[in-house]
């Protein structure tokens, strides 16, 4: 589903934002105001679409739990929606981390945790 792919859908390759950082230090900044327009896009389409896209799994789900699997600029745009915030902020979704939402529609959800890891610590 487009509305969940990561900003840079329409360039050549994926780029975490540590690579971004690197391979375009002089830019690290415009990258973090709008990663929508760092990579040539509308930044009210990009969260529209991702708006859109998990508002469709919530109208019409199969089951009562849900799982998304996305990347981490639709996951802080979701979250940016639910917390009400316009503007970006600068808090990093962690790689593999699980984020957790509930709810039954796009405007009625909670943020039940960020950044789950569940990597348990290896035994001696």
């Amino acid at each position: 589903m487009d509305g969940l792919a990561e900003v840079d859908l329409y360039t050549d390759r994926y780029r975490s934002p540590e690579t971004i950082r690197k391979e375009n230090p002089g830019r690290w900044e415009e990258f973090q105001i709008s990663p929508a327009r760092f990579f040539g896009r509308d930044d009210d389409e990009f969260r529209d679409g991702v708006l859109r896209g998990f508002a469709a799994i919530l109208a019409d789900p199969k089951q009562s739990t849900i799982a998304v699997f996305s990347h981490g600029m639709p996951i802080k745009t979701v979250l940016l929606h639910i917390l009400g915030l316009t503007t970006a902020v600068k808090f990093t979704i962690g790689q593999c981390s699980v984020t957790r939402v509930t709810g039954e529609s796009i405007d009625a959800l909670r943020i039940e945790s960020v950044n789950e890891t569940l990597i348990s610590p290896r035994a001696s």
